[in-house]
């Protein structure tokens, strides 16, 4: 597979790189720039492929040797700001702005800003409103989520008492009942319904050996009806009555197995 870009007029594809495991392609605050991912990293580059450029790597802990990359990185339209998948997990995280060779920016233990934004997982995710949200997907299910209200601060934690102190202190305390912490984005749920596709008429399945499951009973040359997706009647072939109109396909060498009922 190639990386292509054609005028959104029409015309010829005008080919920018082979893509050679990159791909997911977007854009940033660069207009002349397109950027892609690959194990080896975040990459830009023009669209006639020159200038190529490895803007960030993101990894994760994990029992080899070399730490597992991101599955997907994507650079926000401010170029501020990157998202990535780590582990089925969406993170938020600065870009470094340096020169020389690409930062590399474990989740575990980060360099630079990073917030883990889900706990379940993720299946897609995109940034929107012109970077100004991110949105992600999971399951049925579809999530907003400002970017102005993720903190990159950690959790504050009680300083001055040990651990003993503590629970002299939770003694004399009255149990509070604790609201649980409204979540910061927007889960929205995504309800399709259908009805069910229910076949029509009536096909005959002619000549293979069926097990009915009634004691020790095979029919070696059966004919199989089934009609409205349910099956009709079965038995030898020409012992059963056939449908008028009724399809009848060969199953010669086939082996079938039917439920104890029938």
């Amino acid at each position: 597979l190639d990386l292509i870009w054609m005028p959104a007029s029409g015309g010829e594809a005008q080919v920018i790189v082979p893509a050679r495991g990159s791909g997911r392609p977007h854009f940033s605050v660069e207009k002349d720039r397109v950027y892609v991912y690959s194990n080896q990293g975040l990459i830009s580059l023009r669209y006639d492929g020159t200038d190529r450029r490895t803007h960030l790597k993101v990894v994760g802990p994990s029992p080899a040797p070399e730490p597992a990359p991101a599955s997907d990185v994507r650079i926000s339209p401010d170029g501020g700001k990157a998202l990535a998948v780590v582990y089925n997990q969406l993170y938020l995280l600065m870009v470094p702005a340096v020169g020389g060779d690409a930062p590399t920016v474990n989740v575990s233990s980060p360099s630079v800003p990073l917030k883990k934004l889900t706990d379940v997982g993720v299946d897609s995710f995109a940034w929107a409103d012109g970077g100004k949200t991110i949105t992600w997907t999971l399951g049925s299910s579809f999530f907003r989520q400002a970017v102005s209200s993720v903190s990159f601060e950690p959790e504050k934690k009680e300083e001055g008492k040990n651990e003993e102190g503590k629970k002299e202190e939770a003694k004399k305390e009255v149990p509070k009942k604790e609201e649980p912490k409204k979540p910061l984005y927007q889960e929205i749920e995504v309800a399709m319904e259908q009805p069910r596709h229910k076949p029509q008429g009536s096909v005959v399945l002619r000549g293979a050996k069926v097990i009915t499951m009634k004691g020790d009973e095979v029919i070696a040359d059966a004919d199989l009806v089934v009609t409205d997706n349910r099956i009709a009647a079965v038995g030898r072939r020409g012992t059963v009555t056939v449908p008028a109109g009724a399809k009848i396909l060969d199953m010669k060498g086939s082996l079938g197995l039917l439920p104890p009922r029938l």
